[in-house]
């Protein structure tokens, strides 16, 4: 059975590497070379944590929806026979 692609989650998949990227980076910055922060890294730090948050909760919510849906349809299926 062939899957179609939802591409919006792709980019998403993809900001979501971005925001890794961006922690870390910013983490091994701060903490290694004894760098302080500026507001805007700040910012742009916590912005960070809260955008791979909502990523995180959409793609929880998208996996309990489909394993909620193939056991809706297995029950389907046994209380036909």
């Amino acid at each position: 059975m062939r899957r179609k692609i939802k591409w919006i989650n792709v980019i998403k998949l993809l900001i979501a590497m971005l925001c890794v990227g961006l922690i870390i980076h910013d983490t091994v910055i701060v903490t290694f070379t004894f760098a302080g922060w500026t507001w805007y890294g700040f910012v742009t730090f916590i912005l960070a944590f809260v955008i791979l948050g909502e990523i995180y909760d959409d793609f929880d919510k998208q996996i309990k929806s489909m394993s909620n849906d193939t056991s809706v349809r297995h029950t389907r299926i046994n209380c036909e026979n």
